[in-house]
């Protein structure tokens, strides 16, 4: 599946594979909305596999969203590996 992306507002929604080929249509929907608001909620229930650049993407936006005094919040229940290493990353 392709990686679709929905956004309502400050609410966005994936859905399909984040990944090498497409992580950057990613940023660029949220760097746009963040360009405009001050936080963003990010719902990653519908993405069915990210590799180690959609992961890398979602750290790195959430990096300078925190230096930028922006917020990033991330709901649902996404891929086990992207939790595992938001918490190794937070905890470092």
């Amino acid at each position: 599946m392709d990686l679709r992306i929905t956004s309502y507002g400050k609410f966005l929604k994936i859905k399909g594979v984040l990944n090498k080929r497409n992580f950057h249509l990613f940023e660029n929907e949220l760097q746009a909305i963040l360009n405009r608001e001050n936080s963003i909620v990010v719902n990653v229930e519908g993405i069915e596999y990210i590799d180690r650049y959609g992961i890398k993407s979602l750290l790195a936006l959430h990096k300078s969203s925190v230096n930028n005094k922006k917020s990033i919040s991330i709901i649902g229940s996404g891929p086990t590996r992207l939790y595992t290493k938001f918490k190794s990353e937070t905890a470092a």
